[in-house]
């Protein structure tokens, strides 16, 4: 018989290791806190729509840290299927055992789980997620036969980026319907405006003057990917995360439109020259060099 490498002391050290002891910076958007609040007490489970740096990741953190719960996150890559996600036998001290994966983690001390672009994980995970996310509640361990129930406080969550292109041969391009009507779902956008400054000065502590002029580049870039002019050519919109490493490297002295070249026009266009081009025209444009 296949044993279960998972003891007390195992749940205790994964509740400690994983519960958000500082309070996340977060600015919210509409409800979603609130619809989180009711889909975390019915036990539903919740997905995450929106662009990269739209505050997906930030706002599970910032939930799991006001419910004072393990937040247990599982990023998505082509390699994490369900074994990963689940668990796996090894052999250790001479019998094969079974060692939980984050999923199981998650069920038995009853977490957060956090599927961090499901959609780039490999098919077979989505499989695992459906007794999770409907009244079942629990995930079913193949190699040991055994069904753990979730323990109270846990509570599924995934996201996805709506407008990501996926292009690997056979990869679909959305979740199935069966398993996202056992959900609810969230949308997020890009906050620009008084709102956005805000969030580029707390998260980089850059002076306010400085991150009303990367708002307003933002809103440019806005603007041109939504034009008919880069349809197709430019992939998604300035989210936080470059704003923000931008806003650094200038508070560290870096000269305003180099930081912006590096932190936003390449990571947006790596490869299409007439886009960074056009990024770069609109940064000397808005940017005031120091």
């Amino acid at each position: 018989m296949i044993k279960t490498a998972f003891t007390q002391e195992d749940a205790e050290r994964i509740v400690a290791q994983y519960t958000v002891t500082k309070e996340p910076f977060y600015k919210p958007q509409g409800e979603e806190l609130e619809l989180l609040e009711k889909a975390e007490s019915e036990g539903m489970g919740v997905g995450i729509l929106g662009p990269t740096g739209s505050g997906k990741t930030r706002l599970l953190e910032y939930f799991a840290w006001k419910k004072k719960r393990p937040h247990i996150t599982i990023s998505g890559n082509e390699s994490v299927d369900a074994m990963k996600v689940t668990g796996n036998v090894l052999i250790l001290g001479g019998e094969a055992q079974f060692v939980p994966g984050p999923a199981y983690r998650a069920v038995r001390t009853g977490a957060h789980l956090y599927f961090d672009e499901l959609l780039e994980m490999n098919e077979d995970v989505i499989p695992v997620c459906f007794p999770l996310t409907d009244w079942r509640r629990r995930i079913e361990v193949e190699d040991t036969g055994e069904v753990a129930n979730a323990e109270e406080g846990f509570f599924f969550t995934f996201s996805t980026n709506p407008g990501k292109q996926y292009r690997r041969q056979g990869k679909t391009s959305d979740l199935p319907p069966s398993f996202l009507q056992r959900c609810i779902l969230l949308d997020l956008g890009y906050i620009r405006g008084p709102r956005g400054v805000e969030i580029i000065v707390k998260e980089s502590g850059i002076e306010e003057k400085i991150a009303v002029q990367l708002d307003n580049l933002a809103q440019k870039v806005d603007k041109m990917f939504e034009s008919q002019e880069y349809s197709g050519r430019l992939q998604e919109s300035v989210g936080y995360h470059a704003l923000i490493k931008a806003a650094k490297l200038i508070r560290r002295g870096e000269h305003p439109h180099t930081a912006c070249h590096h932190s936003i026009t390449l990571p947006l266009s790596p490869r299409r020259l007439e886009v960074r081009k056009a990024i770069d025209e609109i940064i000397r444009d808005i940017i005031i060099a120091r």
